[in-house]
């Protein structure tokens, strides 16, 4: 597949077209409409409705022909019948890539599939970047052209997920914001009729200019490249990226139902497995599995080794679960030295538990809480890998206070710190403020130890023999 497109093209589009557009936000194409204003697409937009001179306030034109400029990206958003004409008048056009969110085709029947072949046909004659049919648009940093789910606001840098089920994206993102996670980009190709999940790990892995994110989520239905997805795929991990997937449709129940959903094929669980680990790819079977990977990998910030934890909790119960877990996950909680048990003594009251892992009692603050932190960064530095951080809203302090406490220690305490909250209802306003600040957290020790397992046990690319 030789296209006109670029990642840039996705991502940072001078013009998007909205085929369908409508004052109906009810509708895909005018709830489509809605989330490009509300997220202030700073581009050129073009609609197009022939029986409207203006939608939600913009200028409409009547047809494809009657633009006055080819549109970089363009979003279908009509029937199924009349997604063909448009296709053919957007490729004649000029323009670079075409989003089809309209469903009908492939994943239905037989003919659909015939006409999805159609739609590549009239892209490829054309160099043109064909996504979908069947999905729901795509999210950046810089525009929200998706008609399905809360309009994700994103980050430049972020994490990027690039998914085969339009839901999915749906569903993880509200998951994912709700623990701090922040997304560069959301891509979903539906029934991949001409662009699959590993066509966009092409434009990806070409493009490191246009993509600072060194985080890549992916969720795969199908997979007609194996040999492109694991060079893409490897040469993303060699390049710095670490990735984490979900490979659904690999059993024989999962195939009916992708089969049904995109009209994905099977592949042989056995045989995904070992792609993933030729690829470098955290491979996850759940969506909160995935964003557990992500937020491990968010704040381990590039230190992806090491067995060696310090666990500071509010609560000795918490504690000595997570501890558990991390010694039958293979890693080790090593006593503190006498000079920083010493130290943490000083800073927290009677009755705390100075060692490894240290209690600071429900009476905690935030300064206590930021005190000990800072003598465990400063005295264990060599001991340690990685501060497991456990604190519940025990109502006598200042939740807010002690998440800045936090923050601080993740930005200068030197040693990945990694955060969980365990009271996510009583403590929400603080937790809001911390996820507005650009953080992420866990909600479950035993997750975090998982989490932070399956990174450092992620499987290793390594470099080609020259």
């Amino acid at each position: 597949m030789q296209t006109q497109a670029t990642l840039r093209t996705l991502l940072e589009p001078e013009s998007i077209a909205v085929i369908g557009a409508s004052d109906d936000t009810s509708k895909p194409g005018g709830k489509l409409v809605r989330n490009i204003l509300l997220r202030g697409y700073a581009g050129r937009l073009y609609l197009v409705n022939p029986r409207a001179s203006e939608v939600q306030g913009v200028s409409a034109y009547p047809s494809v022909a009657a633009l006055p400029a080819a549109p970089e990206l363009a979003f279908i958003a009509i029937p199924a019948k009349l997604v063909k004409p448009a296709v053919e008048e957007l490729a004649e056009k000029g323009a670079k890539a075409v989003v089809v969110l309209s469903a009908g085709f492939g994943e239905v029947s037989e003919a659909g599939k015939e006409e999805e072949r159609r739609l590549v046909a009239i892209a490829d004659a054309h160099g043109m970047l064909l996504i979908g049919p069947n999905c729901s648009g795509i999210v950046s940093h810089a525009h929200a052209s998706k008609f399905s789910g809360v309009p994700p606001i994103s980050r430049k840098g972020a994490i990027d997920f690039l998914s085969g089920s339009g839901a999915t994206v749906d569903f993880l993102y509200e998951l994912a914001t709700r623990r701090g996670l922040q997304f560069n980009s959301l891509l979903n190709v539906g029934n991949s009729a001409q662009t699959g999940v590993t066509d966009l790990l092409r434009l990806y892995d070409e493009a490191p200019e246009v993509d600072a994110s060194r985080i890549k989520l992916l969720y795969i239905e199908v997979l007609r490249q194996p040999e492109a997805f694991l060079r893409h795929a490897r040469s993303l991990s060699l390049k710095g990226c670490s990735l984490a997937g979900i490979k659904s449709g690999a059993t024989e129940a999962g195939s009916r139902a992708a089969a049904s959903h995109t009209g994905a094929m099977a592949t042989n669980d056995t045989a995904v497995q070992a792609l993933f680990e030729k690829a470098g790819i955290i491979r996850a079977q759940s969506r909160p599995e995935l964003i557990d990977v992500a937020t491990a990998l968010t704040c381990m910030k590039g230190k992806l080794d090491g067995r060696r934890i310090a666990v500071v909790s509010d609560a000795g119960g918490p504690a000595v679960v997570l501890s558990d877990e991390l010694n039958r996950l293979g890693f080790v909680v090593p006593p503190f030295a006498p000079h920083t048990r010493e130290r943490i003594a000083q800073a927290l009251p009677p009755g705390a538990a100075t060692g490894n892992p240290v209690d600071c009692l429900p009476t905690r603050n935030g300064e206590s809480i930021g005190n000990v932190l800072s003598i465990v960064a400063e005295e264990e530095r060599e001991n340690v890998d990685y501060i497991l951080f456990i604190d519940g809203d025990s109502g006598l302090a200042d939740n807010w206070e002690i998440c800045k406490a936090l923050m601080r220690a993740q930005d200068e305490g030197g040693i990945p710190l990694l955060p969980c909250f365990l009271s996510p209802v009583s403590a929400e306003e603080a937790l809001t403020r911390f996820r507005e600040a650009g953080r992420c957290y866990f909600e479950d020790e035993v997750a975090m130890a998982r989490a932070l397992s399956r990174v450092v046990n992620r499987p290793v690319v390594a470099e080609p023999v020259t």
